[in-house]
C-alpha cells in the first residue's frame, strides 16, 4: 500500500471519531493526527502533482545557492528565504541522495549511478515538487499552486561538482557561495569528515597529510566548478561569506536587488536575528554573532595547521584568499 493509501486510510479512522465526538470534544491527540494527515494527503495530491507543478511554475528562472559543504550556505539560505517571493528548497537532491544511498554530499557525477540519482531528485527539484518522504528543514509555505507565479524558486545545494550538471539541464541564475579554506577546513575536522575519501578526491595524487590535501582539494574542486560553468558561459556571481558576515546589513541587500525580489518587510529584524544573535553556535544552527565567525579559524588551528593549508591551497590556483592579509591572524577582520 502506498504512503498516501495509508494516509487516506488513517483519515477515515480518524473522521470516524470526529463523527462520534464531533470536533470540539476531540482529543489532542487525535485532532493533531488528524491536521499532520490531512498536511501529508495535501502534500501528497497537491505540492507532489507534476500536472499542478506545470500549470502553476515559478517566476523564472530558478535561483541556485550552491557552495562547498560548511561554507555557511544554510545561513545565507535561510536569510534569503525571508523574502516573501521566496520559496525556498534546503538540500532537494543532497538530502534524499544522502539518506537513500547512505553517500557523502560531495558526490562524484562521473558515477553513472550518482547521476541518475541527481537526475531524478533535480528533476523534481527545479520544478518545485517535494519528495515523498518529509526531511527535517521542509518548509512548503511558498509552493502552494496560488502563490508559485509570484514567487522564485530558491534552491540550495552543496556539491559544487554538480555546478555544470545544474546548469546544463535548469539554467538557474547562480549564487557560489565562498568561504575561506581554513574556516571550511576547521569545519570539516570537527565534524570528523576531513579524511573522506570524497573530501580528498581532488587530491588523490597530492603527497601531503589530511589538512594539506584537504587546502589542495577544496581549492582545486572549486577551481573546477567554477572553470566548469565558464565553460558553459553560465552567468554566475561569486559570493564571499566573510563580506556577508562583516557587513551584513548593505551586503545582503545587494542579493536580494540581484534576484530581484524584494527585502522581507522586516529586513533589518531579520538580520539582527541571524547576523547579531549572541549564542553558542552547534552544528546547524543558522542565528549567530556572524562577524565571529570570520575569525573563529585564527584561534582554533594552530599556526603549523594553518601553514598547511594555506601552502597545499595556493597550489591549487584558485584565485581568492591569497593575499598575506588572507591569512594574517594578527590582522582585524576585514572584508575581501
Amino acid at each position: 500500500m502506498g504512503t498516501c493509501q495509508v494516509e487516506m486510510s488513517q483519515s477515515k479512522s480518524i473522521f470516524k471519531k470526529i463523527k462520534k465526538h464531533g470536533w470540539r470534544n476531540l482529543p489532542p491527540a487525535v485532532l493533531y493526527r488528524f491536521k499532520l494527515l490531512s498536511g501529508n494527503i495535501y502534500r501528497h495530491l497537491i505540492l507532489r502533482n507534476k500536472l499542478v507543478a506545470h500549470l502553476f511554475p515559478f517566476q523564472q528562472p530558478p535561483i541556485l545557492l550552491l557552495s562547498y559543504p560548511r561554507s555557511g550556505s544554510s545561513w545565507v539560505g535561510d536569510i534569503l528565504a525571508s523574502s516573501q517571493d521566496i520559496a525556498y528548497f534546503f538540500e532537494p537532491v543532497t538530502s534524499p541522495y544522502q539518506k537513500y544511498h547512505q553517500a557523502p554530499a560531495l558526490a562524484d557525477l562521473s558515477d553513472p549511478a550518482v547521476y541518475r540519482a541527481y537526475s531524478e531528485y533535480s528533476r523534481n527539484a527545479f520544478l518545485g515538487i517535494p519528495q515523498k518522504q518529509r526531511f527535517p528543514r521542509d518548509d512548503w509555505r511558498g509552493f502552494s499552486p496560488l502563490t508559485r507565479r509570484n514567487r522564485r524558486l530558491l534552491i540550495k545545494e552543496v556539491n559544487p561538482r554538480a555546478a555544470a550538471f545544474y546548469y546544463r539541464h535548469y539554467q538557474p541564475s547562480i549564487f557560489f557561495l565562498v568561504r575561506h579554506p581554513a574556516a571550511v577546513a576547521l569545519s570539516f575536522w570537527r565534524m570528523g569528515w576531513l579524511s573522506g575519501a570524497d573530501v580528498q578526491m581532488e587530491a588523490v595524487l597530492f603527497d601531503g597529510d589530511d589538512w594539506e590535501k584537504f587546502g589542495y582539494a577544496y581549492g582545486t574542486l572549486i577551481r573546477n566548478a567554477l572553470a566548469a560553468l565558464d565553460e558553459l558561459s553560465a552567468p554566475y556571481k561569486i559570493v564571499f561569506y566573510e563580506q556577508l558576515a562583516l557587513n551584513p546589513l548593505q551586503e545582503f541587500k545587494k542579493i536580494f536587488q540581484y534576484m530581484q525580489v524584494e527585502l522581507p518587510e522586516n529586513y533589518e529584524d531579520v538580520i539582527r536575528e541571524y547576523c547579531y544573535t549572541d549564542t553558542a553556535v552547534q552544528g546547524y544552527h543558522t542565528r549567530r554573532l556572524s562577524a565571529k565567525m570570520v575569525s573563529k579559524w585564527k584561534h582554533k588551528l594552530s599556526p603549523a595547521e594553518i601553514s598547511k593549508i594555506r601552502h597545499a591551497y595556493l597550489l591549487s590556483g584558485l584565485d581568492f584568499y591569497r593575499s598575506d592579509a588572507d591569512w594574517d591572524t594578527n590582522l582585524s577582520d576585514k572584508a575581501n
